[in-house]
């Protein structure tokens, strides 16, 4: 059994935060000991203004400082502070290449938080974060597939491996 570890941390993290808008509870916050200003060009700030409500319940505390600036006060525990900005720019591309697809908001903004803070291809993983993966994975509800509807599992008989190194 493979397992593309990018994919279905997505899967995992896309329903995790769908679960948080459905029951519209807030996640626990990690609070900053220097909140963080973050600039945006006027179209980005504006579909941050646009979904700045919603990404409030996936646990982060971001409010306007004026002209396309924003204040991060607290962001969900796991994401690091390296690549914040770079994170929400991500889930900004990401909302508005999606916004033209028939699609619910808050799922729209599930998706791109998932994609920007999912493991990467290539990270590599210590053992027990490769059984929580695994363990996670198989608690979706659906498991199987991508977000994007990619398989997130592959199962490749022992004939199959035979064949390939004779």
């Amino acid at each position: 059994m493979l397992i593309d570890q990018q994919l279905a941390h997505e899967r995992i993290l896309f329903e995790h935060f769908s679960e948080l808008f459905e029951k519209r509870e807030s996640q626990p916050l990690q609070q900053k000991l220097f909140p963080q200003v973050i600039e945006f060009s006027q179209t980005d700030a504006a579909l941050m203004k646009e979904i700045l409500g919603d990404i409030k319940i996936i646990g982060f505390d971001i409010d306007e400082f004026g002209a396309g600036s924003f204040v991060v006060n607290a962001t969900p525990p796991d994401i690091k502070d390296g690549n914040l900005k770079q994170l929400l720019e991500g889930v900004l591309e990401n909302y508005k290449q999606s916004k033209s697809v028939n699609m619910d908001r808050n799922t729209i903004i599930a998706k791109a938080l998932a994609k920007n803070m999912s493991i990467k291809h290539g990270k590599q993983l210590h053992s027990e974060e490769m059984s929580s993966l695994v363990d996670s994975l198989f608690a979706c509800k659906l498991p199987y597939s991508s977000t994007e509807g990619k398989p997130t599992i592959s199962i490749i008989t022992i004939e199959e491996l035979e064949k390939r190194f004779k």
